[in-house]
């Protein structure tokens, strides 16, 4: 199952981790290093079997498997985190990368990382797999992250597609106190695993459109986890709904059906309102090539009159 889990129905793991900085190679990379793909290895630091033997930039000896874990090709997204003296690089990765990185990490073998380019070793990193919701490279120095990151967009994955997730009104006009129900769909997604989604309201020349209850009608031929094994759920207090497949992924390239909201029109609502998804850590459609990648989202308009 995706690492990516509901939100609202799963604890996630968030204890900090506090590791000392290492060093990272400058980035003096030539156009035939700029056709290599970055390798992510696991490290030993005494000799052992299928392990070369490598220098990082302060000369410190360390072992570095041949064995690669995954690639830069394989990563989908990265996001720098600075505090204090050192950087920190949140890696999004498919399933098969994550799990790989994660049971070698757990292992105890080592709890490091390097991050090798042809036969050049870039740079040396602790893994943090308890600060978030993806993998931390963590302990690499002022300017590191940003290093790092350029090395790996040398030779970035192609261009994926953003999925689309439309909002789409049953209802487009009506009156104070009337109730208009939206649909959420998504579209141009493959291998989708998981979906979460918010809705707020905006616009309106007086009064509002007050949420009354989420649902997801699982019955739908539409629905996009149709005929899956999946897990449901609706968070009423707070706006949300979300599911998550237990049965392998799917795929939306024509619009599915995730979910509805219903909203009621205060009695001194007037005006056009847009319904649209609200953007961040509480709406995400998750692949598994990408735990979080971005996507295009349309709103709907409402009417509404006295």
């Amino acid at each position: 199952m995706n690492t990516k889990r509901l939100s609202f129905a799963v604890v996630m793991l968030c204890v900090a981790a506090s590791v000392p900085s290492v060093a990272v190679a400058g980035d003096r990379g030539t156009r035939g290093q700029a056709s290599l793909s970055a390798s992510f290895r696991t490290t030993s630091m005494t000799p052992a079997k299928g392990f070369a033997v490598m220098r990082t930039e302060d000369g410190r000896t360390i072992y570095v498997s041949s064995k690669e874990l995954f690639s830069g090709r394989d990563i989908a997204g990265m996001r720098a985190v600075h505090g204090g003296s050192t950087e920190s690089l949140e890696l999004s990765l498919p399933t098969g990368a994550s799990d790989r990185l994660t049971e070698a990490i757990r292992s105890g073998s080592s709890p490091q990382l390097a991050i090798v380019g042809g036969k050049k070793l870039l740079a040396v990193v602790h893994v943090d797999l308890e600060s978030g919701t993806q993998p931390r490279l963590v302990g690499l120095p002022p300017g590191g992250a940003n290093r790092v990151t350029r090395l790996i967009r040398r030779v970035a994955p192609a261009v994926r597609s953003l999925a689309s997730v439309a909002v789409v009104p049953r209802q487009v006009r009506g009156r104070a106190g009337d109730v208009f129900t939206v649909d959420v769909y998504v579209s141009d997604a493959s291998n989708v695993t998981t979906f979460q989604f918010k809705l707020g309201v905006s616009g309106g020349t007086s009064g509002t459109l007050e949420r009354t209850s989420g649902s997801i009608d699982k019955t739908r031929s539409d629905y996009l986890f149709s005929g899956k094994q999946a897990i449901a759920a609706v968070d009423q207090t707070n706006g949300r709904f979300g599911a998550t497949t237990m049965q392998g992924a799917v795929d939306a390239q024509t619009p599915k059906y995730v979910g509805s909201y219903s909203f009621r029109a205060t009695p001194d609502a007037s005006g056009e309102f847009n319904v649209s998804v609200i953007k961040g850590n509480d709406s995400f459609v998750s692949t598994t090539a990408a735990s979080t990648p971005p996507f295009r989202a349309t709103g709907a308009t409402i009417s509404v009159s006295r």
